[in-house]
C-alpha cells in the first residue's frame, strides 16, 4: 500500500486520523476489506494516496466494550491531537445545541448534540490514556507522547490543559453537558 500510515484501532479513529492528517475534515475515503483488516484509503495533499489499516479484531473489541476509539493507546493520533479533537467536538455540540433550540423537534440535530458531547468526552479520555500510570506517576504526559507538530504546538500553547486534573475536569464537563441536554429534552 502506498503511503501506509500504520494501524488505527477503530474506523472512528481512522476517520479522525484522516481529518487531522489532511487538515480537511470530510476528506473522501474508500474502505477496502482485507483478510484481517479494513484499509481506509484517502488522498493526501500534494502526494500519493495513503491508507490506514483497521484490524477487524480491535474494531470488534471496541464495539463490544463501548469504546469509540478503541482499547489501549493510539499509535497514530498523539496526546495533543486528542485534546484538540475534544475541543472541536465540544464546539460542534454547542453549535448544534443552539440550532436545536430553534428547532427542538429536529431528531438529527438532537443526535448531533449528543454524539458530539460523547465524542468530546471520548477524545479527552484518549488524551488521558497518555498520562503515566500509578500514584507515583506525574500528573502530566511525557513530551514523547506529542509526536506531531500539531500536538506539540497544542502542548506548548497551553501545557496546563494536559494535566490529570484538567483532563478529568473536562471529561466531567462534557459528560455533564450531554446528560443535562438529554434530561432537558427527555428523549
Amino acid at each position: 500500500m502506498n503511503g501506509s500510515a500504520g494501524y488505527a484501532r477503530t474506523l472512528a479513529e481512522a476517520r479522525l486520523y484522516v481529518d487531522l492528517t489532511t487538515e480537511r475534515p470530510g476528506t473522501p475515503t474508500t474502505l477496502e476489506e482485507g483478510p484481517t483488516a479494513w484499509t481506509v484509503r484517502f488522498e493526501m495533499p500534494d502526494s500519493a494516496p495513503a491508507g490506514i489499516a483497521v484490524p477487524y479484531r480491535t474494531e470488534m473489541l471496541a464495539r463490544r466494550d463501548g469504546q469509540v476509539f478503541g482499547p489501549g493507546r493510539s499509535r497514530v493520533i498523539d496526546c495533543g491531537q486528542w485534546r484538540l479533537a475534544a475541543t472541536v467536538y465540544a464546539r460542534r455540540a454547542l453549535e448544534a445545541d443552539l440550532l436545536f433550540a430553534e428547532s427542538p423537534d429536529d431528531e438529527e440535530l438532537y443526535e448531533e448534540v449528543v454524539d458530539n458531547w460523547e465524542l468530546a468526552a471520548a477524545s479527552v479520555g484518549e488524551a488521558a490514556k497518555f498520562l503515566p500510570d500509578g500514584a507515583g506517576g506525574t500528573d502530566e504526559p511525557p513530551p514523547a507522547v506529542f509526536w506531531t507538530d500539531m500536538g506539540e504546538q497544542a502542548r506548548r500553547t497551553d501545557p496546563g490543559r494536559f494535566t490529570r486534573d484538567a483532563l478529568s475536569a473536562d471529561l466531567d464537563f462534557y459528560r455533564m453537558n450531554r446528560d443535562d441536554f438529554v434530561a432537558l429534552y427527555d428523549r
